[in-house]
């Protein structure tokens, strides 16, 4: 009798753990799609860095530029994640995704508060 006990207790204990490992799972999932809600996009197009410079667009990112894609858009980007700046600036094609950031308004600084799209570049090539 003591080993069924010992038998169901250990059973009902390894499906608690499976349980927990799809609800592990669950929130993988969950996370993952909270991260992939930015989605990724790609464009083609000139560069115009503006890293080192002060200009507004420095106060939301320190490896920024414009970009001028084919299509005639226009974006403020910022290299992201490690990724340095690329060493071309025509005929680029950039992939990521766009995030607004904002400044708080903060006397100790030379930056104006405010809001700013920015593309957020997570990948890029020469062409």
């Amino acid at each position: 009798m003591s080993l069924m006990i010992v038998f169901l207790i250990s059973c009902n204990s390894v499906k608690q753990k499976e349980n927990q490992n799809k609800t592990d799972k669950q929130k993988t999932i969950v996370e993952n799609n909270e991260k992939i809600t930015n989605e990724l996009h790609t464009y083609t197009g000139q560069y115009e860095s503006k890293t080192g410079v002060m200009v507004d667009i420095s106060c939301y990112c320190f490896q920024v530029g414009y970009f001028t894609a084919t299509s005639g858009e226009e974006l403020v980007i910022c290299f992201h994640t490690g990724t340095d700046e690329a060493p071309c600036s025509e005929n680029l094609q950039i992939e990521g995704y766009f995030e607004t950031k904002k400044i708080e308004p903060d006397n100790n600084s030379h930056c104006p508060a405010g809001n700013m799209e920015l593309f957020y570049v997570t990948n890029y090539k020469c062409l």
